[in-house]
């Protein structure tokens, strides 16, 4: 059973945090390398890899900072059950990738008023308390609630993570939303009868109901996985949605094929991430949708693990 303390949960927090800003830190190193310094080798920029000196000693650069900040993240997930006993056996998940997830999946950061503990409301610019009214904003750094989540099907977490498919206008392309039953485009202002589904992007004027940081660490999962080699699980099932991709979708390019497959491939990962959670927990692991409707359909069980035996709820 899961029981780390409030502590370990803003420690993990915060690290991978540190981690997001000193990977972004060291992209908009090397980008400007690229722009003002384009004869110089990357690997002679000290600010990355660090220097010698004889006087003043060795210095690390940014990269070994990055390698260090996550072997410190690594030391702190222990207190997660599902590290020890699924993420860090499973090939290409490393204590980063494993942080993130944890943090995403299980806890949502809610921030309150430092007065009476009211949610904050973000108000054309400002936070404003939901019970008093307070305008926090000159007051310093927001305080934080730690609430958690739970995930009852495994298409809310997907959804979450942006892995989802949306409806959009055939037209324009914009995402299209539900009214007394009808898709409506708020571009062309009329309904759209038959929209096409496919992954959401951000669009002007309308907030995204999914996390683009949880796109962003899965896609990171896809690419390890796609690294390793053909003994690895994922990368196999990777193989064979991307051979099957050259029979059902034989004019599509390449790239397009390859896409396909690396996101169901991911979508299988999450999915995983999301049935041995709940195992672990004791929670109910419900059967995806078109299994209970289709007992001849084939369940893929979490490669890695043992012990998951889905029950419908």
């Amino acid at each position: 059973m899961m029981n780390p303390t409030d502590l370990e949960i803003r420690d993990l927090n915060y690290m991978v945090r540190s981690y997001d800003g000193l990977n972004k830190l060291i992209v908009q190193v090397q980008l400007r390398k690229h722009s003002l310094l384009p004869e110089r080798p990357m690997d002679s920029l000290q600010i990355l890899y660090g220097y010698k000196s004889q006087k003043e000693g060795n210095y690390q650069g940014l990269i070994a900072l990055k390698h260090k900040l996550n072997s410190d993240i690594g030391k702190l997930l222990d207190a997660w059950p599902i590290w020890s006993n699924w993420l860090a056996m499973v090939p290409g998940i490393g204590p980063y990738i494993g942080g993130k997830h944890i943090i995403m999946h299980y806890y949502r950061m809610t921030a309150i008023c430092p007065d009476c503990g009211g949610e904050l409301e973000k108000k054309e610019g400002a936070f404003i308390c939901s019970s008093c009214g307070k305008n926090v904003k000159g007051d310093g750094n927001l305080t934080y609630r730690i609430d958690r989540r739970d995930w009852r099907q495994a298409s809310s977490w997907w959804h979450y993570m942006g892995l989802h498919n949306a409806p959009h206008c055939r037209t324009c392309g914009r995402r299209v939303t539900k009214e007394n039953g009808l898709f409506m485009c708020d571009k062309c202002k009329k309904p759209e009868p038959d929209p096409v589904y496919r992954k959401p992007k951000k669009q002007k004027g309308m907030q995204a109901d999914w996390s683009s940081q949880g796109r962003a660490i899965a896609y990171q999962v896809g690419q390890a996985f796609i690294k390793k080699n053909n003994g690895h699980l994922y990368r196999a099932y990777y193989d064979k949605r991307r051979a099957m991709r050259d029979k059902t979708h034989p004019d599509a390019s390449k790239a397009h094929k390859m896409n396909m497959a690396l996101n169901e491939t991911i979508k299988l990962f999450e999915s995983h991430f999301w049935m041995v959670a709940r195992e672990l927990e004791g929670l109910p692991v419900p059967l995806p949708r078109i299994c209970e409707m289709d007992p001849n359909h084939k369940l893929i069980t979490p490669y890695y693990w043992e012990g998951i035996e889905p029950v419908i709820t």
